[in-house]
Formats: structure tokens, C-alpha cells, sequence
């Protein structure tokens, strides 16, 4: 299933994510990784950096964390899964998306 999120609120940049794929991410090219509530966060968070062109979203938090302090990992890569250099993997857990270009 495919998730959108769309960034409007009072923040002040704006931008649509799509989620291109389940258990699967980016690697390599993370330029920041965080803790958040959910994607939408990790939405926002990536609309304010400028290099920011997509994110791997843990949905299923690693064993032996505290959720209920924690979060979960949002990483921000400055690439997306079909730059030349990316590597785009498997990985259990996380779900990646691109920001939409208008």
C-alpha cells in the first residue's frame, strides 16, 4: 500500500513523500539520522533540509528499545533509490520515500 504524505501546515517549506517501498532503504548517503513519532515527522524533518530528496522510516524498532521514550529512526538521505552511486537495499523494518518534484 502506498502512503502520502503532504506537508502544509505552519512549517515554512511544503512537500509531498510517497513511500516507493516496504523493507528497503537507502544506504550511504544519510545526512542525518533521528528520532521521531512517526513518518509524517520524518517528513517534515526532511522538507527542512535542502539536500534532503528522501528518507528511510524504521516501522518496526529494533529489539531491546524503549518505545515509549524513543521514537522511531528517521534518516534523511541526500540522494534517492535511482541516483547512480546508491546503493538501495533490504532492510527489515524500515520503509523508504522520495519527495514528490512538483
Amino acid at each position: 500500500r502506498n502512503f502520502h504524505f503532504l506537508i502544509t501546515d505552519t512549517s515554512p517549506v511544503a512537500g509531498t513523500f510517497v513511500q516507493h517501498a516496504t523493507d528497503s532503504a537507502v544506504t550511504g548517503h544519510v545526512i542525518t539520522s533521528l528520532l521521531v513519532d512517526d513518518a509524517s515527522a520524518c517528513a517534515r524533518e526532511c522538507l527542512l533540509y535542502r539536500n534532503c530528496a528522501s528518507f528511510n522510516y524504521e516501522y518496526v524498532p529494533r529489539a531491546g528499545r524503549d518505545l515509549s521514550s524513543s521514537g522511531m529512526v528517521c534518516e534523511l538521505n541526500d540522494e534517492t533509490r535511482n541516483s547512480h552511486d546508491v546503493q538501495f537495499l533490504k532492510r527489515h523494518g524500515y520503509n523508504y520515500y522520495e519527495r514528490l518534484q512538483m
